[in-house]
């Protein structure tokens, strides 16, 4: 078996670290983004239903548009 280079495994140390805190700053912004979910409530429910039942009306109109007599 070879043995570990101290250099390298130093480098690697040092990486795991770095990934660490990376890992460690996304878990923040993650509670951050869920604790805005968490006060914003149902409101944004709201607005995707609205969003939701405002393009399925738009497309119904567009699919039976040509059908109606316009003349």
């Amino acid at each position: 078996m070879s043995e570990i280079d101290p250099r390298e495994f130093g480098r690697l140390e040092a990486e795991v670290k770095a990934l660490s805190k990376c890992v460690e700053d996304m878990a923040a912004d993650l509670k951050a983004v869920r604790s805005a979910m968490d006060a914003a409530g149902g409101g944004w429910r709201v607005l995707v239903a609205v969003g939701g039942l405002s393009g399925a009306a738009t497309a119904v109109m567009i699919k039976f548009l040509p059908f109606l007599p316009l003349r």
